[in-house]
């Protein structure tokens, strides 16, 4: 389990990070593509059991409304490969 951000994080308006864009790529939610999509950081980010990534933030499909999952493309691998 990967530990909460700090309580005064707990309310969702103190956790907007800025915005992002997915132009490059097609939406995991929906297959668009999108621009400046609103990022939100979790408050309890999820840990992936299958490649012990932490999924931090996400960000609203604006046709869907279902999340994107995101996280650091930069963040080294859990199990030490490249």
């Amino acid at each position: 389990m990967i530990e909460p951000l700090a309580e005064e994080y707990r309310d969702i308006e103190t956790r907007r990070v800025g915005e992002s864009d997915l132009s490059d790529r097609n939406c995991v939610r929906c297959g668009d593509r999108h621009d400046r999509l609103e990022v939100v950081a979790f408050w309890q980010p999820i840990l992936d059991e299958d490649d012990g990534f932490a999924y931090r933030w996400w960000a609203p499909c604006p046709t869907t409304g279902d999340p994107i999952l995101m996280r650091d493309l930069k963040e080294p691998r859990p199990d030490g490969a490249d």
